[in-house]
């Protein structure tokens, strides 16, 4: 998941980046986020190894069933980490470990090397160890203010899924219980437990 670090107050006057100024930023593999017009590194502070194995078969497992039934059904685009302007001025740019964006609100293909402009219709974050409910909460809010109509938060090491919805409700689903699309994506329906096996 990538989380939110909420920028210090900065003791004098600080420019704002906006997310155009933040794109044109080289790629020098550090794992960078806009919150609020300030850039953040995301691994700054903390020794970050690569994501275990289990974040990586659940990321996998994300793509496999809830991107195979968007893919066969030709429902819209998915992305993994991709860029997604949540707010302006200040900007706010976030990158969901795995998004859907319906195809009615997708991108043409030659505007595709750009961050999308406003929140995906189905976020999901995965959770690492080092996230604080306090981070996952923001993030939550922020795609939610953006227009998300469902946040998916899942947490390996309680084999749970958090759904979220835009008027405020939430479900926890344990591994014994079905994740189903909702609105977002009708007729899908998987056990919980397959996203972690």
């Amino acid at each position: 998941m990538t989380t939110l670090r909420t920028p210090e107050p900065p003791e004098t006057a600080q420019q704002l980046m906006t997310a155009e100024e933040f794109a044109q930023l080289p790629n020098d593999g550090r794992r960078l986020e806009l919150v609020h017009g300030v850039v953040v590194d995301m691994d700054e502070g903390t020794p970050m190894s690569r994501p275990k194995q289990l974040h990586g078969i659940v990321a996998a497992n994300l793509m496999i069933f809830v991107g195979g039934y968007i893919k066969n059904h030709r429902l819209g685009q998915l992305t993994t980490e991709a860029g997604f302007i949540l707010a302006r001025d200040p900007d706010v740019v976030r990158g969901p470990d795995f998004a859907f964006v319906r195809n009615e609100r997708a991108l043409l293909k030659s505007d595709r090397n750009r961050y999308y402009s406003g929140a995906p219709d189905l976020a999901a974050e995965i959770v690492s160890p080092n996230d604080t409910a306090e981070q996952t909460r923001a993030l939550i809010d922020e795609y939610m203010a953006a227009g998300a109509q469902a946040v998916w938060i899942v947490y390996p090491l309680f084999e749970t899924v958090e759904v979220h919805r835009p008027n405020g409700t939430a479900s926890v689903l344990r591994s014994a219980d079905t994740l189903d699309g909702e609105d977002v994506l009708p007729s899908f329906s998987l056990p919980v437990a397959a996203l972690f096996e």
